[in-house]
């Protein structure tokens, strides 16, 4: 999932663009799954990957919503965590920014499409717009 969504910032084609997005979204089908899978806890649904509560594999991949989002905005799509085409993925990312322990620690999207902007796209010497 991540070199797919670091290639929508890291080109400017917009063909490779959009093969990329489309990489990003069938990783996203594939975590669909896997939380489906990994949150059954015998006939319910768990709210996070590991059970009842937040754990390792919701804080590694959590703490990447963010990026999800910024990346989602600055390329011009729709958002990958979308509740008609992820809602259990989309469910758990509410669930997970609503934990008391995450409020105060996640990056606000702003800030990381502001580094994307400032840092990342001058590194790479790549302009990507929403209309290219």
């Amino acid at each position: 999932m991540f070199p797919s969504c670091i290639g929508i910032l890291n080109t400017a084609k917009q063909q490779e663009r959009a093969d990329k997005v489309e990489e990003t979204l069938a990783a996203f089908g594939l975590l669909e799954a896997a939380l489906a899978e990994c949150s059954k806890e015998g006939e319910a649904e768990a709210p996070f990957f590991g059970g009842g509560s937040i754990g390792f594999l919701d804080i590694a991949l959590g703490c990447y919503i963010p990026w999800f989002e910024a990346i989602g905005r600055l390329a011009g799509v729709p958002p990958f965590l979308d509740a008609a085409r992820t809602p259990k993925l989309a469910a758990w990312a509410g669930r997970f920014r609503a934990a008391e322990p995450v409020i105060a620690l996640l990056t606000a999207v702003d800030k990381v499409q502001e580094y994307i902007t400032s840092v990342l796209y001058p590194k790479w010497n790549v302009a990507v717009t929403a209309s290219n």
